[in-house]
This record gives structure tokens, C-alpha cells and sequence, in this order.
């Protein structure tokens, strides 16, 4: 399909044309559209059969009927032909000498019509119209450009023999078309030939594409990598297979052209990191790239797999990533820390990281927080003697799941070798915490081992020591020494003891001191704060009240648990005027609230006691202007205890401003009928205890019934405390309690936090 080139193109090499190119060239010389050949046809039928009919001549109208047989003969030559099915040059020379016969002997005509009209007629109508026709077929030519050997042809046989006829023609007219004929057919040709260059060069091109395409996806698909590329408007623009495998996307989703961010959506849907927001998502990934540098990072899929991604910018905009799936290696890598650091016949942590933790631990701990247990077993070189080694290593096995059961979720257990055992407990509570831990293993080692068959018994020996809050240098030799001695000392006083170093107690004494007068100074320093947990009707969820809840934010220790400082206040004969601060305080609060919510405040037996309760509760409501019906004062059973005939008089006097009285906690302490009888209580609030174990427990279940049945009898509301489930509400709905407490329905939360619950406008609890 190569033309023959003159003049500058002469010297020019010809393209290699592949078997491709020659498909792609002859698909497009056959790309004809039927509906305007058809009109063409019948142009040429109209134009040469009334030029016959016109001069009267049989031959001209036979090669007007020779013409349209042609065209009609190469259209269906071109409706026949298979170009995309031809597997050969010699198929494809084959249709292209096809299509070139029918071509040139449809032209050929046409030429030959022309010039039979000049040799025989010398009417100028029938030679303008036909060279109308003539000049119309040359500019059909150039769509043959794909093959410029036809396009030559076609120019010879339609001009070449209509210009020599004219040539002989007396008029200067006909000389000066002939010529133009003759230039116009060369002009065609010479840009019938540009244009198959042109397109000769981009098919070759193209074909470059794409083998270039089908490298870089062979390349693509045999990376051991994932690989991702994003354009500057993070829109993917190629992924690999492994990409999509890696992440378990789907191919008819992820695909070019998805926005990252619904990638990141439908990585969600597919299981890959549950729970995690699609905002985190978005912000966790985009901070990376918005760095505009190469990074990397660890991505953790939530589903025990974790990829190495690596981000690179591209200076066009966007970024390209490659994926490597490190769960093996990193499980390895993870696999030799944990041996490193544990102990390999028990699991349990060894001596490295008991050194790391307790070195961690004594600088994180206030002092008389942090305990040192130093446990050594009793008689078990006897049972390793006596059976074996074996049976020594299962006996340590299951020494190591009793100690480990008895721990709390926050101490820490270790295997320092042989039959000694370490472990860090922090509590607040100390040495009490120490000693409750101590004693509960004690009791779980005593009781008998089956080995095989065997009952073994052994005991352990306990060693305490906490430490004492000093940050020297010596501080944790000092503690492991003072535990070991505690040791020592234990199994000198006849084993299967635990004992304190004797300078404990000092140092805790010390401690509480540095509390009670920190304690004196919170209130002025602004330590203390009210938090207020919502109460909800337990029929509607309607939010019905709140309670007043009391928190100290030590400047060092932190937030200190009420079940700490109040004893403490009320041991030093401050808790009157932390009492009065909360009246006040809470009273305030609640005079914004909506009139039909309640606030409860909790009063400590030591505020009952103290004679200035009624004056301070009068102040209070007068300084806030809150109704007392309003206000619900919460008390424990155990404040009837003692003086309760005076106890029962003040109380008469605060019911008598209007103010409603709570029995709180009721059945955990000292419950009589007689106290329900003495005192007309508004309220009974059942401790969480029985709330805890109500799904489980058959006996907290007829306790509840029975104290609704009390407050039904005494015509007493009746409102439950901890609740923290959907199945404990429904049971106490069921059981009709009046109202409901607890983190299901609302946590304890700052004044703010409530406001925004009333302006919700809901008033109800989320079901």
C-alpha cells in the first residue's frame, strides 16, 4: 500500500509497514458508510443518464450503467470483506486488490463518461455537468488516502483521459481546465501521499503504545508489590492485580478514573480496618500525602494483616504507591521480641521485660501506688526431685495460669527462672490492694495441682513492697531489696505467708498526710468539681433528673476517687464545707434546668451529723432560687445507724422545706423494715450490685422484685442504679421500676454537656 515519493520525499525511507499497520490502513479504507455511496450512485445515475438522454448517445448511457454497477459491485465487495479476521498479508493484499479494482473501474467510468461527452457533443450544459461530477469524484479520492497508489490511479483514469480530449478541443477554455485538471489531479495526489505518511507514522506510534502498554502491564503483574497511581486530583489513574488482591478490592469497583476517598469507602465494606471511621480514614492517609515528600507507614488493616506503604509524589500532581503485604515478617519479627522478652515455658513475661516495666513503672508511680511481689514457691524442689523435671515444668505451667488469673487487668506477672515469680501491681489503695492481691493467690496456689493423676500441693511465699515515691537512683534497688527481705522474712515465720517490709506502713501514713492537706487546700485551689449523671424514666425514657457527682483533680496525683478523699474529709472535719460547696454549686446549677428536671445530691453520715445541714441547704436554695421540690437528697442506710432518733429529726426538719429524701444504695448495707417505718422515704434507689448479676442471678432478681414491692407498699418511687445494658433495662421495665440510672442511658458529664442534653429538646434517652 506504499506509494512511490518525488522531489524531498524521494529520499525519504519508507516506514516498515507491519501486518498490523496494513490492517489498521485497509479497516480504514473500508470504513465506507452505504447511505452516502448509495447517494453518490445515484448522483452519477442522474448526471450521466441525463447527459445520454441529452445528447442522444448509447455508449455514454453504458458507461453511466457501468459506473453504478461498479460502485454497487465494491459496495458489496465492502460489505463481504473481514478485514479484523484476516490472519495474513496475502488475505489483506487480497481485499485490498478488491477494493481497488471495483475503485478504479467505478472512476474509470466516470472519466470516460466525461470524455466521451466531449468527443461526441459540443453542448457546454452536458460538459459543465459532467465536470461537476468529475471534480466531485476527485474530492472523494483523498479519502482513499490510506492507500496512495489508489489514489493516483483514480486521478489518471478520471482526469487523464477527459484532459487529452479537451486538449483537442478550438476554445482556450477547455486548454486552460485541461491544465487545471491536470494540476488538480497532482496537487490530490501529493496530499494523498502526505497524509498516508502521516498516518503510517501514527500507527507506527500507536503500535509502540501499545507494546509499550503491554510491557508496563506484564511489568505490573509480576511485581511482588502492589502498585497504585493517583493523579492530582486523586483520582486513580492504574492499579496491579496484587493491589486489589492485597487489599480484597474489587476490580469492577476499583478501577481508573475512583475518587481515593471511595476507595478508601469501599475498603471499608470489604472488612479492611472495622471500626474506624471514614474521616479518620481520610485524615490518616491524606496527611501523608499532603506532605508533598516521600513517606511510608505501616498500614494496620484491622484484620491481622498489616501492608508496607511507600508514597512518592509525582511532580505532574498525584502520587504513586507501592503495597507490601508484611504480615509474615512482621509476625516473625514480633514472634522473636515476644521470645526475647517472655518466658518460654509458661508464657509469661521473663526477667528482661520485668526490668523494663518495673523500671517504667517506678518512674510513672506516686508513691505508695506501685507494689513489688516477690513470690517463691514453697516445696517445689521436692516435687521436681520426686517426679521428675517433667512434671516440675507442667507444675510451673499451671502455677503461672493461677497466679495470672488472680492478677487485676492492670498488674503486670513475670517468671524471673527457676520458682520465683515477680508481680507490679498499681492501685491507689495501698497496702490494702497489696494485701487482698496477696491473699487471693496465697489461697489459689494452696489448693491441690493434678499432675497426670497426681495430687500435688504446694504453698508460696509472699514478699511486699511498695514503693515509697522517691525518683533517686536508688529507688529500685531499694524497693526489690525491701520485697526481698519481705521475703525472707515471710518464710522465716513458717512459709505459705505474705509479708510487708516493716517501713511501709510509715511511708503510706506519710502519704496520706501530703492528701489531707492537699485535701484542705482543693477547695480554695478550684480542684474540686460536680459532674452530673442524667436519670430517665424507665417506662419512657424520658430524662426525669440528674445526680450531682463529686471529683478532685489533684494537680499531681490526678483525679482522686470520692471513695478516698471523702473518708479522708470527713476524718479532718472538712466534708461540712465540701458539703456546703456542693449545695451551693449544684443548687445553682439546677435553677437553669427545665422545672420538671430533679437534682440529686449525695450527704455523707458526717454531714448529717454536723448541726449546720438545715441552714446550709435553706441558704442554698434561697441563694438559687430553686424550688425544693426540686431537689432529692440522697442517703445510705447506714447513717440511721447510731443516734437515729436525731438523725430522723433532722431529716423530718429538710423534708419539711419541701426538699424530697432518697434512700440510696438500699440492701447493701443494714436494711431494715424499721427504718422504711420510721422515716417516710420519697425514694429507694437498688444498689448496682444486684443491677450487675440481674440477667444471672435468680436471688438479684427477687430482691428487686421485692424492694418494688416495698416501695409500692410505702409509697416509695423505686429507681435502679447501673444500668448498663439493653437486657437489664428491659428486665426492669418489666419488673416496673419507676425510674433508671446508668452509662446505657447517660455518663456522668460536665454542667455543658447536660445543657446541651435539655436544648436537644429530646429529653430522652437514645433507645
Amino acid at each position: 500500500m506504499q506509494a512511490a515519493s518525488t522531489g524531498k520525499e524521494a529520499s525519504r525511507p519508507a516506514p516498515v509497514r507491519s501486518f498490523r499497520a496494513h490492517q489498521s490502513l485497509l479497516r480504514r479504507l473500508y470504513a465506507v458508510r452505504f447511505g452516502v455511496f448509495s447517494v453518490a450512485t445515484a448522483g452519477i445515475a442522474v448526471v450521466g443518464g441525463a447527459a445520454a438522454w441529452e445528447i442522444g448517445d448509447a455508449v455514454l448511457l453504458a458507461l453511466t450503467v457501468a459506473a453504478c454497477v461498479a460502485n454497487a459491485v465494491l459496495m458489496l465487495v465492502i460489505a463481504r470483506a473481514r478485514i479484523r479476521e484476516a490472519t495474513t498479508e496475502a488475505e489483506l493484499d487480497r481485499h485490498e486488490r478488491n477494493y481497488l479494482l471495483w475503485t478504479c473501474a467505478g472512476t474509470g467510468c466516470i472519466g470516460m463518461m466525461f470524455t466521451r461527452s466531449l468527443l461526441v457533443s459540443a453542448d457546454p450544459l452536458v460538459h459543465v455537468t459532467l465536470v461537476a461530477l468529475a471534480l466531485a469524484t476527485v474530492s472523494t479520492c483523498l479519502r482513499n488516502y490510506f492507500s496512495p497508489r489508489l489514489v493516483q490511479a483514480q486521478i489518471s483514469l478520471l482526469l487523464g483521459p477527459p484532459s487529452a480530449a479537451m486538449l483537442f478541443q478550438d476554445h482556450a477554455v477547455y486548454w486552460a481546465l485541461a491544465v487545471g485538471g491536470l494540476l488538480l489531479g497532482y496537487v490530490v495526489s501529493r496530499i494523498a501521499e502526505g497524509l498516508y505518511w502521516q498516518a503510517l507514522d501514527s500507527l507506527r506510534k500507536d503500535e509502540n503504545l501499545k507494546e509499550q502498554n503491554v510491557r508496563f502491564e506484564a511489568a505490573l503483574s509480576n511485581m511482588a508489590q502492589g502498585l497504585s497511581m493517583f493523579d492530582g486530583e486523586s483520582r486513580l489513574v492504574v492499579c496491579n492485580r496484587q493491589y486489589l488482591d492485597m487489599y480484597g478490592f474489587s476490580p469492577d469497583v476499583v478501577r481508573p478514573g475512583i475518587m481515593f476517598e471511595d476507595m478508601l469507602r469501599h475498603s471499608l465494606e470489604v472488612g479492611n480496618h472495622r471500626g474506624v471511621p471514614i474521616e479518620e480514614l481520610v485524615a490518616r492517609f491524606g496527611r501523608d500525602i499532603e506532605l508533598g515528600s516521600a513517606t511510608s507507614l505501616e498500614n494496620d488493616l484491622g484484620n491481622g494483616r498489616t501492608v508496607a506503604v511507600f508514597h512518592n509524589p509525582l511532580e505532574c500532581g498525584g502520587w504513586v504507591a507501592t503495597h507490601e503485604d508484611i504480615t509474615e515478617r512482621k509476625t516473625a519479627a514480633e514472634r522473636i521480641s515476644y521470645l526475647a522478652r517472655h518466658d518460654p515455658l509458661t508464657g509469661l513475661p521473663n526477667r528482661v521485660q520485668f526490668s523494663e516495666t518495673f523500671e517504667l513503672w517506678l518512674g510513672d508511680a506516686a508513691g505508695g501506688t506501685l507494689a513489688l511481689f516477690c513470690l517463691d514457691l514453697d516445696r517445689f524442689k521436692t516435687v521436681n526431685d520426686t517426679l521428675g523435671h517433667a512434671a516440675g515444668d507442667a507444675l510451673l505451667k499451671a502455677i503461672a495460669v493461677r497466679i495470672a488469673s488472680c492478677i487485676g487487668d492492670g498488674d503486670f506477672v513475670a517468671r524471673l527462672g527457676g520458682d520465683e515469680f515477680a508481680i507490679l501491681q498499681r492501685h491507689p489503695d495501698q497496702p490494702e490492694a497489696a494485701t487482698t492481691l496477696a491473699s487471693r493467690v496465697r489461697e489459689s496456689l494452696t489448693r491441690p495441682f493434678d499432675l497426670d493423676g497426681r495430687q500435688v500441693t504446694v504453698g508460696v511465699s509472699i514478699g511486699i513492697a511498695v514503693a515509697d515515691g522517691d525518683a533517686d537512683p536508688e529507688a529500685g534497688n531499694r524497693l526489690i531489696r525491701n520485697a526481698d527481705l519481705a521475703l525472707y522474712r515471710a518464710k522465716a515465720e513458717g512459709r505459705s505467708q505474705f509479708r510487708f517490709f516493716a517501713a511501709e506502713m510509715d511511708d503510706w501514713v506519710h502519704r496520706r498526710r501530703h492528701l489531707e492537706l492537699d485535701l484542705r487546700r482543693a477547695l480554695a485551689n478550684g480542684e474540686l468539681e460536680l459532674l452530673y449523671q442524667p436519670v430517665f424514666d424507665a417506662a419512657t425514657r424520658a430524662l426525669s433528673g440528674a445526680e450531682a457527682l463529686l471529683r478532685w483533680h489533684h494537680p499531681i496525683r490526678g483525679t482522686i476517687s470520692p471513695a478516698e478523699f471523702v473518708p479522708i474529709a470527713e476524718e479532718i472535719g472538712i466534708i461540712s464545707s465540701i458539703g456546703a460547696w456542693v449545695l451551693r454549686t449544684a443548687c445553682r446549677e439546677a435553677s437553669s434546668w427545665p422545672e420538671q428536671i430533679a437534682l440529686a445530691v449525695n450527704l455523707s453520715p458526717a454531714q448529717i451529723g454536723a448541726p449546720e445541714l438545715v441552714g446550709t441547704l435553706t441558704e442554698a436554695l434561697a441563694a438559687s432560687q430553686l424550688s425544693p421540690r426540686r431537689i432529692e437528697l440522697e442517703i445510705t442506710e447506714n447513717v440511721l445507724l447510731g443516734d437515729s432518733e436525731q438523725v430522723l429529726a433532722k431529716l423530718h426538719a429538710i423534708r419539711s422545706l419541701g426538699v424530697r429524701i432518697v434512700m440510696d444504695d438500699f440492701g447493701t448495707g443494714y436494711s431494715s423494715l424499721s427504718y422504711l417505718r420510721a422515716f417516710p422515704f420519697d425514694k429507694i434507689k437498688i444498689d448496682r450490685s444486684f443491677i450487675n448479676d440481674l440477667s444471672a442471678d435468680e436471688d438479684s432478681l427477687a430482691i428487686i422484685r421485692a424492694v418494688r414491692d416495698l416501695g409500692r407498699s410505702f409509697n416509695m418511687s423505686v429507681t435502679a442504679e447501673g444500668v448498663e445494658t439493653e437486657e437489664q433495662l428491659a428486665q426492669l421495665q418489666r419488673e416496673g421500676c419507676d425510674e433508671v440510672q446508668g452509662y446505657l442511658l447517660g455518663e456522668p458529664m460536665p454542667p455543658n454537656e447536660l445543657r446541651l442534653l435539655f436544648e436537644a429538646g429530646s429529653g430522652r434517652a437514645a433507645a
